[in-house]
């Protein structure tokens, strides 16, 4: 077997150097169907410094979880249990993202109840919930592990269809004690449906109204506009969700019109 070190300091390079060094896609490629590379690559060993745990192969473990559909699934379902068992695995950050981020984005990944309570009380540690409703240092860097910004973590959770909605309804207010900051994460939430353009291969959409985007647009007329199912679904899944939070925890606005209504 090749030395794993090399190989994923190959992989690190072409994916993440300053310059790119090498086509990555190709170099995944012969390293993704090789099981025992993935094998070693996973297997978790002490750092450098022998204070925490990490795995052998840091950007091959990164890129199995990015090539979640089809990576060997054998390596990548140890993987995750080494993820959701190891805080130190879950908390490992490749390009901005934490494994156990990462480990989200798999829609059709089934977590055990367990898990599951393993990656809310790592989403419970970021600023701005009700459990750290204050930034201190501690908070701070929990927020640079699991993201920052109003796409961290517990975006990822409310995203994902592991909760309920019942457990999601409990769930968007214990991650958001504060009105504001939860009106202005679902505002960019909304926002991003807009601008991220790497989700319509540089299509622009046909508004720039997020409340007309909304609530204005069927499927079909999205599709009618794009011509890709691709594209459409993901454009879709995320309206969806948006309208989701509406319902769940509606903005301040929709608050105070909602009670005029009844007023009125």
């Amino acid at each position: 077997m090749e030395n794993i070190e090399k190989l994923d300091d190959m992989l690190y390079k072409a994916m993440y150097g300053i310059p790119k060094a090498g086509d990555s896609e190709s170099i995944w490629e012969q390293i993704k169907n090789d099981s025992s590379i993935l094998k070693e690559a996973i297997k978790v060993k002490k750092d450098k410094w022998n204070e925490k745990d990490t795995v052998n192969g840091l950007a091959i473990s990164n890129a199995m979880l990015i090539d979640y559909k089809d990576v060997e699934q054998d390596s990548y379902n140890e993987l995750i249990k080494s993820i959701y068992l190891n805080t130190d695995i879950a908390r490992i950050v490749m390009n901005g993202c934490s494994f156990l981020l990462m480990s989200l984005w798999n829609h059709n990944l089934k977590l055990t109840k367990e898990q599951k309570v393993f990656v809310v009380n790592e989403a419970m540690n970021m600023s701005g919930t009700i459990k750290h409703n204050t930034c201190n240092s501690q908070v701070a860097t929990m927020a640079r592990v699991h993201g920052v910004g109003p796409f961290d973590i517990r975006y990822h959770i409310l995203r994902n269809p592991n909760w309920t909605l019942d457990e999601k309804q409990e769930l968007v207010m214990d991650f958001y004690e504060n009105d504001n900051d939860y009106d202005d994460c679902l505002e960019q939430w909304e926002l991003g449906i807009v601008n991220d353009f790497s989700y319509y291969k540089g299509l622009e959409l046909p508004t720039n109204d997020e409340y007309e985007l909304l609530n204005e647009y069927s499927y079909e007329m999205l599709l009618k506009y794009y011509g890709s199912e691709d594209i459409v679904d993901r454009i879709w899944s995320e309206i969806q969700f948006c309208k989701q939070m509406h319902q769940l925890r509606p903005m301040q606005y929709e608050k105070k019109f909602s009670k005029q209504k009844v007023l009125g």
